[in-house]
C-alpha cells in the first residue's frame, strides 16, 4: 500500500507560539546576559526588538523573527520542491523569498560517488523533475545540496505545512515506530514509511511501499503534528518523542 504525498488545504492558522514576545517588551532581568539579533540593551536591560520567540545561546540572548516565511540559514534542513528544471541544475521552492538552487553536482546519485557527465545532464528529470519534493541541505543562502542518504528524493509520505518560527528543534531526522519524520526550517514536515537502507533508499519507488499497520502510525504522526500547529505550539523532535511514546 503506498500512502500518496498531499499537501492540507487549510491555511496555517495566524497564532502566535508559546513564548513570543513583542517590541519593547523587557527580556531576562540576568545582568551578564548580552544582547544579540532582535534584542538592546538599556540601562543594563534587554529588550525585544521584534516579534519572536527568545533564545539564549550561552551568555547572548537573541529573538527568532516570527514569519511565514524562512530566512535561509546554512546547515539547515528544509524541503523544497522543484519548480524548474535548468541546464546542471534544478530550482526548488523553499518557501523563501529567493529560490533554492540544487546543481547536479550537488546531488547525491545513486552507486558510488563520480564526476557527473554529460549523459547525467541530458538526463537530469529522471533523477528530480517538476513538482518532485526534495530534502536537502543550505549551502549558502541559496544553494543546496544533499550531502548523505538521509537528504533526496521524497515519496508517498505526506507532507504538513506550519508557519517556520514553529520549527525550533535542533534535530530534523526522527524514526519511531516504523515512520520516518523530517522537521524541516522552512516549515514543513514530512510523514512518511521509515526508509530502507542502502545507496538507493531514496530512489527506488519500491523501497517506499507502506504497509497498512505503518499507515495507522503515519496518521497518528499527522494528527500529533497538526494538533500542536493550530494550537501555535512548537514543534520539534523531543516533544513528538514524548507525545508519541507508546
Amino acid at each position: 500500500m503506498k500512502l500518496i504525498e498531499v499537501d492540507p488545504l487549510e491555511s496555517v492558522l495566524p497564532k502566535y507560539v508559546e513564548g513570543t514576545v513583542f517590541p519593547g517588551q523587557p527580556l531576562t532581568a540576568n545582568s551578564s546576559a548580552l544582547p544579540g539579533p532582535g534584542t538592546k540593551q538599556v540601562n543594563g536591560q534587554l529588550f525585544a526588538t521584534r516579534l519572536g520567540v527568545p533564545q539564549q545561546t550561552n551568555l547572548f540572548v537573541s529573538i527568532t523573527a516570527s514569519s511565514y516565511f524562512y530566512e535561509p540559514q546554512v546547515g539547515d534542513v528544509v524541503i523544497g520542491r522543484v519548480s524548474q528544471v535548468v541546464p546542471n541544475k534544478w530550482l526548488l521552492d523553499i518557501n523563501s523569498a529567493v529560490p533554492g538552487v540544487l546543481k547536479i553536482d550537488a546531488l547525491n546519485l545513486p552507486g558510488l560517488q563520480r564526476q557527473r557527465d554529460s549523459a547525467d545532464e541530458s538526463n537530469m528529470r529522471a533523477f528530480l523533475s517538476e513538482n518532485d519534493l526534495v530534502c536537502v541541505e543550505m549551502r549558502n543562502n541559496q544553494q543546496v545540496h544533499t550531502r548523505n542518504q538521509r537528504f533526496g528524493r521524497l515519496m508517498n509520505g505526506y507532507l504538513i505545512k506550519t508557519a517556520v518560527y514553529l520549527m525550533n528543534g535542533n534535530r530534523h531526522f526522527l524514526d519511531m515506530n516504523n515512520v520516518s519524520i523530517i522537521l524541516a526550517k522552512n516549515g514543513f514536515v514530512w510523514v512518511g514509511g521509515k526508509r530502507v537502507g542502502g545507496d538507493n533508499a531514496v530512489w527506488d519507488d519500491a523501497a517506499q511501499d507502506v504497509e497498512a499497520d505503518v499507515m495507522d502510525e503515519i496518521f497518528r504522526v499527522i494528527q500529533a503534528v497538526e494538533a500542536r500547529r493550530d494550537a501555535g505550539q512548537e514543534i520539534n523532535a523531543d516533544v513528538l518523542e514524548e507525545q508519541l511514546k507508546r
